[in-house]
């Protein structure tokens, strides 16, 4: 797998995004290559916990814009192709990983956009960097409702209201606040974060 890294560490799968260029964006080979690792974690009698994080200065961005939806068949009209893609790649993915035999820690340590926050959402608990944040600009820069389960995912986690300012405004939500209105379990200093993660996990 090049684009996550794994081992395990006192019983806990570390899964790290690894295209730290690129913020650690998802196309179809990250999402392969998180689904195979899923599995693997999946299969180990030795995992307690998966713990996620990311390489570099960020969580993970979101879908790489720069390929299009994700390797669909070109002559597709962008409809039917982003419809492929949430249908055979991002929906198995995150089926994955809420169907995983252990419980699941995000460690949020930078930026977290778009289907990024929705990746962190999703797992059990979710622990930020001090200095990370979560920006979902979805609905003012791109015009599309946000993927990856964030419409569910943040309302239940701080209400209609907060949620429909987040996704409405597009403004970055910093660890402290998203702490404060009950987003993440916990927010850790940045150089104590992954080791503070790992403890948790």
């Amino acid at each position: 797998m090049e684009t996550v890294e794994t081992n395990v560490e006192d019983g806990v799968f570390v899964l790290r995004l690894n295209r730290p260029k690129k913020y650690n964006a998802l196309n179809v080979e990250m999402i392969r290559d998180v689904r195979a690792a899923l599995g693997e974690a999946n299969e180990r009698e030795d995992v307690r916990c998966i713990l996620i994080t990311g390489n570099g200065r960020a969580f993970c961005a979101g879908a790489d814009l720069t390929v299009g939806p994700l390797g669909t068949d070109p002559q597709d009209s962008r409809g039917i192709a982003i419809a492929h893609a949430f249908e055979y790649r991002w929906n198995p993915m995150m089926k994955d990983l809420a169907n995983t035999k252990v419980p699941t820690v995000a460690y949020v340590n930078g930026i977290a956009a778009g289907g990024g926050v929705g990746l962190a959402l999703a797992c059990d608990m979710v622990i930020m960097a001090e200095s990370s944040r979560f920006r979902l600009v979805f609905v003012p820069q791109l015009g599309i409702l946000p993927d990856l389960g964030v419409t569910q995912s943040l309302t239940r986690a701080v209400g209609r209201q907060q949620a429909m300012g987040i996704l409405f405004l597009g403004e970055d939500v910093p660890a402290r606040r998203a702490h404060a209105m009950g987003l993440v379990w916990e927010v850790l200093a940045d150089d104590a974060g992954y080791a503070g993660a790992l403890a948790r996990a």
